[in-house]
């Protein structure tokens, strides 16, 4: 998922993410999984809605939010 930049930070990726897990909850899925750069901004978006790190690199980190 990306938001160009002239969208950003007007709360589009939080609501973007949000529509997503609720899509997916209601699908019946139990954990979504994704990867992305440390360095980059929406790491902190998605620590913030629930997911946690299972895997990491030197420069990246995996992540998974239960659904449930």
């Amino acid at each position: 998922m990306a938001i160009k930049n002239e969208y950003r930070s007007k709360g589009l990726g939080t609501k973007l993410i949000e529509e997503v897990i609720e899509i997916y909850k209601d699908l019946g899925v139990k954990a979504l999984s994704l990867s992305v750069d440390k360095q980059n901004k929406s790491y902190k978006l998605y620590v913030k809605q629930g997911f946690s790190i299972f895997s990491e690199t030197e420069t990246s980190v995996s992540m998974i939010k239960y659904l449930s």
